[in-house]
């Protein structure tokens, strides 16, 4: 091999080796956004999952009752004290978020007794595993004369 072929081969070698470094350099790059993607789509996936689970736990915890007598001056305060006086009276300490009457008309009827009758309450709970509890021991109610027909029809809301 002469001096020529000899610089030529370096060159060559030396021009292959920042090459490989320059690629190995872009992969990494590469790799470091491939991760990035993956976890800004792992973080996307898990707070559309929390939204579902939010949603279904929102509709979850929550009763109607019904046949609670209506008054003139009822607020959400007064309401959220009649029913912690009804859960007390079954022996249950729930946390209570929200309770509201709902204001829809009758549906077309037309029967005197209907527009008197109280519109039902919603009643939404900290969770699923309280208004389980609510249901489960609504049956001791039948003893207080003043809340028996109360909660003898709480429902869980459907979904």
């Amino acid at each position: 091999m002469t001096n020529l072929e000899k610089t030529f081969a370096k060159e060559i070698k030396d021009n292959i080796g920042k090459l490989k470094d320059e690629m190995t350099l872009e992969f990494a790059q590469v790799d470091n956004k491939i991760k990035e993607l993956e976890l800004k789509m792992t973080d996307i996936e898990l707070n559309q999952t929390q939204n579902v689970n939010n949603k279904m736990n929102s509709v979850n915890s929550k009763l109607v009752f019904k046949n609670v007598t209506q008054i003139d001056d009822e607020n959400e305060d007064s309401l959220k004290d009649y029913v912690h006086g009804l859960l007390r009276s079954i022996e249950l300490e729930i946390d209570i978020m929200n309770v509201y009457r709902i204001n829809t008309p009758n549906n077309g009827n037309t029967n005197s007794t209907a527009e008197h009758r109280p519109k039902p309450l919603i009643v939404t709970m900290a969770n699923d595993t309280q208004r389980d509890s609510v249901l489960k021991n609504k049956f001791k109610l039948n003893k207080i004369t003043m809340y028996k027909k109360c909660l003898h029809r709480a429902r869980p809301i459907e979904a």
